[in-house]
């Protein structure tokens, strides 16, 4: 089997299509982005099918990913990790379908039946994040993320009494059976943190994420440390050395390394082994499309420590909107995901989308109005 053309197509938003496909007809899809730069990993993957896939050998994963970061050289950072886990995820995917089983089989197996899932909210004000939280749990979901965020969060200590506010109507709303997730976005410094973390463990949070910036790992463990609410990170990590830090030091209960953004499959199964020796969960971070959420769930299906898996769906982004993509795996019930069957990652792409009269989405804008010198969260 050889590679003979690699393709790609910009779907809107975060979410992207790379398609690699091979003299036996075997077709493999997968997807590489960064949110705000989605058109800059698929220069690099262009780059790489142009001076290095084609003509290769689909099968040898392993090899192929080493070769890739030895040319790149300056291989640390999302851009080109996130081209490295798309064409990853591609590689996995005609191995899976020339194999005839599911990628998960691959990795070493299922290690549970299905994939719990949750679901973001972002409602305009923070007086309607109680509706739209509740709506969430009539569609079957138990559990939601969302920002607790005040609307000007640098207002210390009011931006306190404000944040609970909010979580607890939240809780409220979605009564005691329902996991909740904040996410702020690391929009507070460390004593303001600690403050609003202290005021709100009595909501049953299941974790907080990202309350400060990832770096420096000192002052996360700092914030880990005075907390029991469990704390999560690594959106913004990439590769195992980046999350080797946070685990050795503890500094957080939960990591959510995205599957698009840390380099690809085997990069994620070496930080889930490195975290679960340590009693760390994955949870991982993932708004991208339906072959990113669909890797996602592979991944999930086959490694001890998962804790529950975020997806964006088709309210953000229209990705999963788009009738050229065909991803039953991706279908939830009751917001849980079953094991598929289908061999590879379980989803095929009609040829359209990679054509010229495509019409490609707007990106999503870097910048926005805001008060204060954050860009909102998605």
């Amino acid at each position: 089997m050889e590679i003979t053309a690699v393709e790609t197509a910009y779907l809107g938003g975060s979410s992207t299509c790379i398609k690699i496909e091979t003299d036996d007809g075997t077709a493999g899809y997968g997807e590489g982005v960064v949110e705000t730069t989605p058109y800059a990993v698929l220069a690099v993957v262009d780059a790489l099918a142009e001076q290095y896939l084609v003509g290769r050998d689909p099968t040898a994963i392993r090899k192929h990913r080493r070769r890739i970061e030895d040319a790149l050289w300056y291989f640390d950072g999302p851009v080109p990790t996130g081209a490295v886990a798309g064409i990853e995820q591609a590689l996995w995917d005609i191995k899976g379908k020339s194999l005839g089983v599911p990628v998960y089989e691959l990795l070493g197996g299922p290690v549970r039946e299905d994939v719990r899932i949750y679901k973001w909210i972002g409602a305009e004000t923070r007086e309607d994040l109680p509706t739209q939280a509740r709506e969430r749990v009539d569609e079957g979901y138990d559990a939601i993320k969302f920002s607790p965020t005040p609307d000007d969060p640098s207002a210390y200590p009011r931006v306190v009494d404000e944040t609970r506010e909010i979580v607890r109507d939240v809780r409220e709303a979605v009564g005691p059976d329902v996991d909740i997730m904040l996410d702020p976005a690391s929009r507070w410094k460390l004593a303001e943190a600690r403050h609003i973390l202290s005021e709100i463990r009595e909501f049953g949070v299941l974790f907080a994420e990202d309350f400060i910036a990832p770096k420096p790992v000192e002052t996360v463990e700092k914030l880990a440390d005075s907390t029991d609410i469990p704390y999560a990170l690594g959106d913004r990590l990439t590769g195992l050395g980046e999350f080797q830090s946070v685990v050795q030091r503890d500094a957080a209960a939960v990591l959510q390394p995205d599957i698009c953004h840390s380099g690809g499959l085997f990069e994620l199964t070496h930080i889930a082994a490195v975290a679960e020796e340590r009693g760390i969960r994955i949870a991982p971070h993932n708004p991208q499309g339906p072959v990113a959420t669909a890797a996602a769930v592979h991944l999930d299906l086959s490694i001890p420590n998962f804790l529950i898996q975020e997806v964006a769906g088709t309210e953000y982004y229209g990705a999963w909107n788009n009738e050229h993509i065909h991803a039953d795996v991706v279908e939830d019930t009751d917001g849980r995901i079953p094991a598929p069957e289908r061999p590879g990652l379980g989803v095929e792409v009609d040829d359209e989308l990679f054509e010229e009269e495509y019409a490609t989405p707007a990106e999503t804008p870097l910048f926005v109005d805001t008060d204060d010198f954050h860009v909102p969260e998605w």
